[in-house]
């Protein structure tokens, strides 16, 4: 199912969304990620660093993994700690590689890739250590390849074990007064470069899904948010030329009023009017 929206601004801000459900088990203390895809340059050697982050409704808690990895054998984090929320922290999960490929794996799953790097997969296993963590819960895995070309960042992989959380009556918006898809920017020129924060919302039924709040509901907020991921396409200016304007999405913490950040910069250097057209992609994915 595919849910789109456009979002205005004067600029003209156009948002999409789009979100895909799958099965999940029973519940249980240990689970089978989606393939963990990864980038590997092409002299085969490179450094892997895995991030995991797990949300539950007792905080967002992160670690990382230094270390090569081989298929069988369980890893501890080597780092764990409590990142946001009241906690306490749990037992240091372990990761297990259970399948992996490093050759004629197709690119695109890895995302887009400069020349020079290969795309690969692992095949993870997470243990959780514990059976207390409550409903819902989610965790996020990513790789960060260090190498010849440099550094590149792997697409985030998502594994949960609790029912599923449907997002159809999510949204998002301009506003947390009201669901807003529009909105109108109008930049005085300066003659040089001006800078405006543009936050956005998640909404559930019409009303701000606010991730600050420790409840029930705020916990489901910091869920879908830890789901939803925005993607730049970049800016286009409409009477044509190159594009006046840049726009940078930063991510806010789950335990946010907003969902995440766009910073604008806008060169107002000449003369004359101009619009320009900056579009992203949410994605929501159901589990």
């Amino acid at each position: 199912m595919k849910k789109i929206s456009s979002f205005l601004l004067f600029l003209l801000l156009a948002i999409g969304f789009a979100n895909s459900s799958m099965a999940k088990p029973n519940l249980k203390v240990s689970f089978n990620t989606q393939k963990l895809y990864y980038a590997m340059d092409d002299s085969s050697v490179i450094r892997l660093e895995l991030h995991v982050n797990i949300l539950t409704p007792d905080g967002l808690f992160t670690g990382t993994i230094n270390k090569a990895l081989f298929q069988g054998f369980p890893y501890h984090l080597d780092t764990w700690s409590l990142a946001n929320g009241p906690g306490p922290l749990p037992p240091n999960p372990t990761i297990t590689v259970t399948d992996y490929d490093n050759t004629n794996v197709d690119p695109d799953l890895c995302g887009p890739m400069p020349d020079g790097w290969n795309c690969a997969w692992y095949e993870l296993k997470v243990d959780t250590g514990t059976d207390s963590y409550g409903c819902p819960w989610v965790a996020n895995i990513w790789g960060t390849s260090t190498g010849i070309h440099g550094v590149y960042n792997g697409p985030v992989s998502h594994g949960s074990i609790c029912p599923t959380v449907p997002v159809a009556s999510f949204d998002i918006s301009w506003s947390k007064d009201r669901v807003q898809n529009d909105m109108l920017l109008k930049i005085a020129s300066t003659g040089g470069v001006v800078h405006a924060n543009l936050p956005t919302y998640l909404m559930e039924s019409g009303k701000l899904c606010d991730g600050s709040l420790n409840d029930t509901r705020g916990s489901y907020c910091r869920y879908v948010s830890q789901m939803t991921q925005l993607t730049s396409q970049g800016c286009t200016n409409v009477e044509g030329g190159n594009s006046n304007v840049t726009a940078v999405v930063a991510d806010s913490s789950p335990y946010d009023q907003t969902l995440s950040n766009i910073a604008v910069e806008v060169n107002t250097a000449g003369t004359g009017q101009f619009t320009t057209e900056c579009y992203f992609q949410y994605l929501m994915e159901e589990l």
